[in-house]
């Protein structure tokens, strides 16, 4: 997987973590897919691991989503995503600049973009 796939499923499934009303850490992803808290770690972290396609599968499938939802990088899609997922669109300023869930992945992001020109 191309480090900028990484990076949107970490920003994603941080989103997705941090404003779904069950599916909030580790454990309770890990009960709900089977996927080993040590793979969604790897996949929270785009500089680690490389999670499998059965995985994020498994994962998105738990948010009531398919794989390639949470590796899309489209700005025209954010909406219809977020509608799908919450029933309603999330204001940006709490999705944050380019739909992503934190600082700290915002700035990977930035780095890696900045990297590929």
């Amino acid at each position: 997987m191309e480090k900028n796939a990484k990076i949107l499923l970490a920003a994603h499934l941080k989103l997705l973590m941090a404003n779904h009303h069950t599916l909030t850490n580790r454990t309770a992803l890990k009960v709900k897919t089977g996927v080993s808290e040590r793979t969604i770690g790897y996949m929270l972290q785009p500089d680690t691991g490389n999670p499998t396609l059965a995985s994020i599968e498994s994962v998105a499938k738990a948010y009531g989503l398919r794989a390639w939802e949470l590796l899309i990088d489209r700005e025209s899609e954010k909406e219809r995503l977020m509608a799908k997922i919450f029933g309603t669109a999330i204001p940006d300023e709490k999705l944050g600049k380019d739909w992503v869930a934190d600082r700290a992945v915002h700035q990977s992001v930035e780095r890696y973009r900045r990297d590929d020109k």
